[in-house]
């Protein structure tokens, strides 16, 4: 198996990895290097968000809105290469004879929409729907302004669960 790392065999105590793997087409290529570089009796420490359990509150303000809301978080999870990855780390250890220690889950909460949209691209994911034709300008306008509604008296609630895998080399 060629190497990626620019590290030489077993040279770490430790090595971790934050929200990086849900991006790579082969994430047990990841393991395996970072089982390469880590001693025997070592640490590897993934952190990566389980998209699939993405949800926004369906508060008073947005219960009219239930079914746009579920659209752009499915377009949210589809720009995610492996959304589930959180969760499917410890089958990937398990495959390269790696010992899970230790699963945390860890729920990141968002009340504020507008820092929502910038950590979730909920606008831009909304503008896809319109593009494709998906849901109208009207209905777009409608959902935004009523999550912005929403955030402004404090019903705005957006949630993301990450997945902190502890793992003994």
């Amino acid at each position: 198996m060629p190497t990626y790392l620019p590290f030489s065999d077993n040279c770490f105590s430790a090595a971790r990895c934050i929200r990086s793997i849900q991006h790579i087409a082969n994430p047990i290529k990841v393991l395996a290097e970072m089982q390469r570089v880590v001693k025997p009796g070592g640490r590897l420490v993934i952190l990566e968000p389980d998209w699939e359990q993405l949800h926004i509150e369906k508060t008073f303000y947005l219960k009219e809105y239930s079914t746009i809301t579920n659209n752009i978080l499915d377009v949210q999870r589809d720009r995610i290469l492996n959304p589930s990855i959180g969760k499917q780390v410890t089958e990937l250890a398990n495959s390269l004879d790696l010992n899970v220690i230790s699963i945390t889950e860890y729920v990141r909460t968002v009340r504020d929409f507008h820092k929502a949209c910038i950590f979730y691209s909920l606008s831009e994911c909304a503008e896809y729907l319109v593009s494709h034709n998906s849901l109208s300008e009207n209905e777009k306008n409608g959902w935004l302004n009523a999550c912005h509604l929403a955030s402004k008296n404090h019903k705005f609630f957006i949630k993301l669960t990450l997945i902190m895998t502890t793992i003994l080399v």
